[in-house]
């Protein structure tokens, strides 16, 4: 196919205005599934238009606001115009409700009602127009869509289990007014049905007919049918008659239900309206590989009969389907795109959702069925072009000469004049010039029609006066009207000149829109190189803070250790208060503090290695033991609860000296500086990596999520503290249909490239915050995740934000891994270590310095 290439499409329409299919929208690969962003409208604002003559399709960008609802959407023609109703948006099944015109002279949009707050927003119904009562009227019919804000009680409308309704709402809407108005309905109406075809049988007139779609019968929704109505309008009432089975003569068995099929209606001037129904999906959800003819619907004696055509025609739905008569006797049927397959998907959780596949060989995107009318009175199929024939030279000459069939056809419809009629048609000349020398000449009409009588000879002149008065007075109107005609044309002709006037300013300001765009274009081009130099730069400045900051954890170590040595003399000495605020560095550097608070404890003394067993407590019994253990236990509770008690004084004296009493908010910001400084701690990559090559800790934590996929496969998983990402990554590997990760700390960022770089980026979503305060896409996960444990379990623990994110999303409360921990505790004992910490201060130099 030559000029722009075609997109795969399908839920699409393609009518024709002269020789020309205007395809718009549909559902396509590059379709931005949002309600409206910039980027859609760029997409639906333009039209590709198919020119038979040349076989191209030229893209064109119109002007106004095109519809929102780009599938499945209602669409007819009148004249130079294409009216779209209703529609998909592409997302979260979002339904519309608007009516809006294409001029295609113009290419501009226009919306044609402000009554969309009392219709019904859908898709899959149905538009006709017809012409009746001297007016034009749309006829919408049908479709499937979301709750009504206005229920018609001559209507139904079916709620479906799925939240949808699916309606029988009928609409007539006056081109010439913009108004709608419902009609009363008669005879046998169809039920609420979406997805079904509808034509007009008649050129100029008020019937239609409509075919398939799908129903919900005796509980079941999705129950396609093969129904046949046909509908006669009028300005109040729409009466319905349906054909049964046996109504219309057909080859075989009655006919197959489907859906989402394609049809056309063929008006030939010597052949009686024929419906073409091609493809669709059958009850089975299966293609339904056949062509459709009904004839003599003008009639009343309907006929339907099968034609032959290759599965690369038929095997389609939500395509389109075009009639376009090329002779009296020939037309060609423009199929365009559609699905090839459809299937259920297992989306988990026991739910599947429908997978269609759209056409994608190229050869079968946009083929042309020809028709020819044969002897035996019917149509049959002459040839099947794809898309290689197409771009041949073929194509063109068969195209060429039915342009000159065409060219003889409108020849044959000139009728020559008599022998008789060409001496009239002198003798009214003769009277014409006669009328025009008696008006000069201010004579009256009625004398010059007597001196023109008499130059009438034989015994004729009286018939031949007759008819010659007669003509007189009849071409007098066609003057009148022909003049009236030219008059009205020449008005529209002024006002097309002043809208392409109109156009063309628009274009020269468009064009001026588009430099000042291009200028600002460029002008945040440079501005982005410099940002560039500035983000390298500060790439710099981030590796020697870097550094600094892993010094800075080498000196914190240096500074716990210190930390330690106050927090065992604070245990080991009951200091007061005030001696706190005395204290200096100085007074922890003695070793002394690694006493035991309670002397001789026996727990400390054991050793647990030697020999694998514990040595005995001299000839003591077992229950002195026990005793003797208790009551040391107790001074050693007694002694903790005191060393709490100092430790909290102490930190209401630290805090005391290090923020002003008249500052009632300054004990709530350290707090705050405390906790961003806990999650400062965690941006750096040293920590994660000291956690990351914890072999231990890793192979627990991949072994048990790969190695228990059912708990993780097709489910939501929320990873709270997800540092570098390495649990999500997990998640996926075992198979998660998503994973939300929370982290406070800047780690996250570098968690965000890391799937990125892993090409997980689709299954993983970040959110940085505290879990107390963050929002989640979803209202509910199905497991939690969380490396939640501190130091000696509980030291810098997150339990508290894991429980809280627990009752908060998770479906079921039991899944959270890990659930479930074990604390041993082992006392030990090194001699050696005891002497020389310990025994040494007996015997110093021959001085004992216990107190030390």
């Amino acid at each position: 196919m030559s000029g722009q290439s075609f997109k795969m499409r399908a839920e699409h329409k393609a009518p024709i205005i002269g020789e020309s299919l205007y395809l718009w929208a549909g559902n396509q690969f590059d379709l931005p599934r949002v309600h409206d962003s910039l980027q859609k409208r760029e997409l639906t604002s333009r039209v590709d238009v198919y020119q038979l003559s040349t076989a191209d399709w030229l893209s064109h960008l119109t002007r106004g606001t095109p519809p929102l609802g780009v599938m499945d959407y209602s669409c007819t023609t009148s004249h130079s115009n294409i009216y779209y109703f209703g529609g998909d948006c592409g997302h979260d099944d979002c339904y519309n409700n608007t009516l809006n015109v294409l001029n295609t002279i113009k290419m501009e949009w226009t919306s044609c009602s402000n009554a969309k707050q009392s219709l019904m927003k859908k898709s899959l119904a149905g538009m006709i127009s017809l012409e009746f009562d001297g007016a034009e009227y749309l006829v919408i019919i049908g479709g499937l869509g979301s709750t009504p804000t206005v229920y018609h009680p001559q209507f139904q409308y079916d709620q479906l289990n799925d939240g949808y309704v699916r309606t029988n709402e009928q609409l007539l809407y006056n081109v010439s007014t913009g108004q709608f108005t419902v009609p009363s309905v008669s005879g046998q109406c169809c039920p609420p049905t979406d997805g079904f075809i509808i034509e007009k049988i008649t050129t100029t007139g008020n019937r239609g007919i409509m075919f398939g779609g799908m129903v919900t019968v005796n509980g079941d929704e999705t129950t396609f049918t093969n129904s046949v109505y046909i509908l006669s309008v009028t300005h109040s009432i729409i009466n319905w008659e349906i054909l049964k089975p046996g109504a219309i003569p057909n080859e075989g068995p009655w006919l197959m239900e489907r859906f989402s099929h394609a049809s056309a209606i063929i008006n030939g001037d010597s052949t009686s309206p024929t419906l073409v129904v091609i493809g669709g999906l059958d009850k089975n959800t299966q293609l339904v590989n056949e062509c459709l003819l009904f004839d003599s619907m003008t009639t009343g004696q309907y006929s339907c009969r099968k034609i032959p055509l290759p599965e690369s025609v038929t095997g389609r739905y939500s395509h389109s389907l075009t009639a376009v008569t090329m002779s009296p006797h020939c037309v060609w049927l423009v199929i365009v795109g559609g699905y090839e397959r459809f299937r259920m998907k297992d989306v988990g959780g026991g739910k599947k959702e429908p997978i269609s596949t759209l056409i994608g060989d190229t050869n079968r995107l946009i083929m042309i069925i020809e028709l020819v009318y044969s002897e035996a009175g019917e149509w049959i199929v002459q040839s099947v072009l794809d898309g290689n024939d197409l771009t041949s030279k073929n194509y063109q000459e068969k195209y060429e000469l039915y342009s000159k069939t065409r060219t003889w056809w409108m020849d044959q419809l000139i009728e020559y004049p008599t022998e008789r009629e060409m001496k009239l048609q002198r003798y009214i000349q003769s009277l014409h010039e006669d009328l025009q020398v008696a008006h000069e000449s201010k004579v009256s009409l009625q004398e010059a029609l007597v001196e023109a009588n008499k130059q009438v000879k034989g015994d004729d002149s009286n018939d031949i006066m007759s008819s010659v008065l007669e003509e007189m007075r009849q071409e007098q109107e066609k003057l009148i009207e022909e003049k009236q005609i030219i008059t009205e044309d020449h008005e529209k002709l002024k006002l097309k000149v002043a809208d392409n006037e109109v156009f063309i300013t628009e274009i020269l300001e468009e064009k001026t829109q588009v430099e000042e765009k291009k200028q600002i274009i460029t002008e945040s081009y440079e501005k982005l190189k410099v940002t560039v130099a500035d983000m390298e730069e500060e790439k710099e400045q981030y590796l020697k803070e870097k550094q600094i900051i892993i010094d800075d954890n080498q000196n914190l170590k240096s500074d716990i250790s210190e930390k330690d040595k106050v927090i065992a003399k604070l245990t080991s000495q009951s200091l007061a208060v005030a001696d706190v605020k005395g204290l200096r560095v100085e007074d922890f550097e003695s070793e002394e503090y690694l006493v035991p608070v309670v002397p001789d404890d026996p727990l400390l003394q054991i050793d647990w290695e030697e020999e694998g067993k514990i040595e005995e407590w001299g000839d003591t019994s077992l229950k002195e033991r026990l005793e003797l253990t208790e009551k040391q236990l107790l001074l050693t509770r007694t002694a903790l609860d005191n060393a709490l008690k100092d430790l909290n004084q102490m930190k209401e004296t630290m805090r005391e000296l290090t923020t002003s009493s008249t500052d009632p908010d300054a004990t709530m910001e350290t707090a705050v500086e405390e906790k961003d400084s806990y999650f400062s701690n965690y941006g750096h990559h040293g920590i994660h990596e000291e956690m990351l090559k914890d072999k231990v800790r890793m192979d627990s934590y991949e072994l048990f999520i790969t190695k228990n996929t059912e708990i993780f496969k097709d489910k939501v998983v929320l990873d709270i503290g997800c540092g570098t990402g390495i649990l999500s990554l997990f998640a996926v590997k075992a198979g998660a249909s998503h994973v939300f990760a929370i982290d406070q700390s800047p780690i996250i960022y570098k968690a965000v490239e890391i799937v990125r770089e892993n090409g997980v980026d689709d299954k993983i979503t970040f959110i940085r915050g505290e879990v107390e305060s963050a929002r989640l896409p979803v209202d509910s996960v199905d497991v939690l995740i969380s490396e939640w444990m501190g130091y000696f379990l509980l030291f810098e623990s997150m339990l508290d934000t894991v429980l809280y994110a627990r009752d908060k999303w998770l479906n079921d409360k039991k899944n959270v891994y890990p659930n479930r921990c074990n604390m041993s505790l082992v006392a030990m004992g090194d001699e050696y270590e005891y002497n020389s910490k310990i025994k040494f201060w007996e015997n110093v130099r021959g001085s004992k310095q216990t107190k030390n």
